[in-house]
């Protein structure tokens, strides 16, 4: 066995011990003592965490800087232009043509204007091209973030003051920051810890607050705005309560009719089962991160639907029943005694003007207010890392490529921040128009740009003819 002792005076230690090391059974072997540096005490060793992150970027290359502050960088490299870009722009055009009216119908449900939906799905679109690290993630407004928008700022501002566009756009400006620096700290693991019965019993809750939210549009009457169930049942049932002797009862008249003839027309166009597929696996991709509706709409070829195969009778009986709610709308508004059927009114309400031309560059305003909008920023941000990285990762492993929560999550928050500064309220990713994007052959981030083109030519040329959309068409 060796031992060793260590002393400032070593060399005449070295020269005592040399003999009892030479005769003695024992070894020993003398080191000098080493006198810390007096400069040492006043400097500090850095963290552990932060030196490997300190070690990490000085071994990288210029490449991998290049993917980490621009991940498109990944895919633009390397798209096969021949293989790739007609799929990726046939995917681009589907999601972009369905984007523009669920953007207008997402922002009446957060209180806002029409064309504050379309803000949100032009400018955010562009900038998660670049800095997203998700291929086939299709961001904007979603039904949640805009329940969650509504029922906020409703209780601080009426919709229709100013200052509620102003909080909203506000609120996407917080949201980005946070999502950021959740980014930047590494903080994407935090989606481990919330179960998939709370991810399905939010999205369900949800879900029927939306529903009962916009029953306003085709009962004709207002609903309180709340975002609890029974408060808006109950609402709805006041407002009900001479149904039998007023417009409205007319109006319950229409829409069942109404459900028979869509529900008749689905059946003879053959697509029954699929549009019970389509609605059941609203709830399913949520709870299972995003998996189970991609695994869903492999099953369903967009190409070979009947639903996109045109016929006769259900373009007549559609065109047959919106001559008959308006030609009742003018007889209940040009003769006294025939105004019950005024009740037609709420069905054929149209969306209204939309200001034609691009978004203007402007720095959100308020901020004396946004204190009071932290808890919703957070709760935002806790819906995006639900909605979007679960679906993005879903995804990614779909078609064969990896992807960073922590990545995903900076581009998000820089998305919103952009976003704001061209008047778009919180966005996120969709499960829906994503689950469309990548059924549709989307490949890469083009897609995307692609979506932003269409909704950018919507906006300049196409709104003045959203003015007679009907409400209801955008529930």
């Amino acid at each position: 066995m060796e031992i060793s002792y260590a002393t400032s005076s070593n060399v005449d230690m070295t020269g005592s011990l040399s003999g009892l090391a030479a005769g003695g059974s024992r070894p020993v072997k003398v080191i000098p003592l080493q006198h810390p540096a007096a400069a040492d005490f006043g400097t500090p060793s850095p963290p552990p965490v932060f030196a490997r992150w300190r070690s990490k970027l000085k071994g990288m290359s210029g490449r991998e800087w290049v993917e980490l502050l621009l991940p498109c960088s990944r895919w633009v490299r390397s798209y096969k232009w021949r293989e790739y870009f007609q799929v990726d722009l046939m995917a681009g055009i589907t999601v972009g043509v369905m984007l523009v009216p669920q953007a207008m119908s997402y922002a009446k449900l957060a209180g806002l204007h029409p064309i504050y939906g379309l803000y949100s799905g032009f400018i955010p679109i562009f900038i998660y091209a670049i800095f997203g690290s998700s291929r086939q993630l299709a961001i904007g407004p979603v039904a949640l973030v805009s329940l969650l928008v509504s029922n906020v700022l409703g209780n601080i501002v009426d919709s229709s003051d100013k200052l509620y566009t102003e909080l909203a756009i506000l609120l996407a400006f917080m949201v980005g920051v946070l999502e950021c620096i959740m980014g930047l700290l590494r903080l994407g693991w935090l989606i481990r810890f919330i179960s998939h019965s709370v991810i399905s019993g939010f999205t369900t809750s949800s879900a029927i607050v939306i529903a009962l939210s916009q029953a306003k549009y085709f009962l004709g009457y207002s609903i309180v705005r709340s975002s609890k169930i029974v408060p808006l049942v109950k609402s709805i049932i006041a407002g009900a309560g001479n149904v039998w002797s007023s417009e409205p009862a007319f109006s319950f008249f229409l829409i069942s009719k109404s459900k028979n003839s869509i529900w008749l027309s689905l059946k003879q166009l053959g697509a029954e089962e699929d549009h019970r597929g389509l609605a059941a696996s609203s709830t399913e991709d949520m709870k299972e991160g995003g998996v189970s509706v991609i695994g869903k709409l492999e099953t369903f070829n967009l190409a070979q639907s009947p639903i996109l195969q045109f016929s006769w009778p259900p373009f007549v009986m559609g065109s047959s029943m919106l001559a008959m709610l308006l030609l009742m709308k003018h007889l209940g508004k040009t003769r006294k005694s025939l105004r019950i059927l005024r009740a037609a009114g709420p069905l054929t309400a149209v969306v209204g003007e939309i200001p034609q031309g691009l978004p203007k560059f402007s720095i959100p305003k308020e901020f004396s207010l946004a204190k009071s909008l932290i808890p919703t920023a957070i709760l935002i941000t806790g819906v995006a890392i639900l909605e979007s990285v679960g679906i993005a990762k879903a995804l990614a492993a779909k078609n064969g490529y990896e992807l960073d929560s922590n990545q995903e999550l900076f581009g998000l928050g820089v998305a919103n921040i952009c976003g704001s500064f061209f008047s778009a309220y919180p966005t996120t990713g969709s499960f829906s128009r994503s689950a469309v994007n990548h059924e549709s052959g989307a490949k890469t981030g083009l897609s995307g740009i692609i979506m932003g083109i269409i909704m950018g030519c919507a906006l300049m040329f196409l709104t003045p003819l959203f003015r007679e959309i009907p409400q209801v068409r955008l529930l």
